[in-house]
């Protein structure tokens, strides 16, 4: 099971919200999600990714 960390960051005076999951030691992976969804949308793959 992968574990996400969520944060809050602001860039350029709007806050965003993102979640981390993985090793930190690679290269990290970014997945955007439009409007009308949310994070939770990737868990699939993203806990996927997490892993390999």
């Amino acid at each position: 099971m992968t574990v996400f960390s969520g944060h809050a960051v602001e860039l350029s005076q709007l806050p965003f919200r993102c979640r981390e999951a993985g090793d930190p030691d690679v290269s990290p992976v970014v997945l955007l999600h439009g409007l009308m969804y949310d994070a939770r949308d990737w868990d699939g793959i993203a806990g996927f990714l997490g892993e390999h």
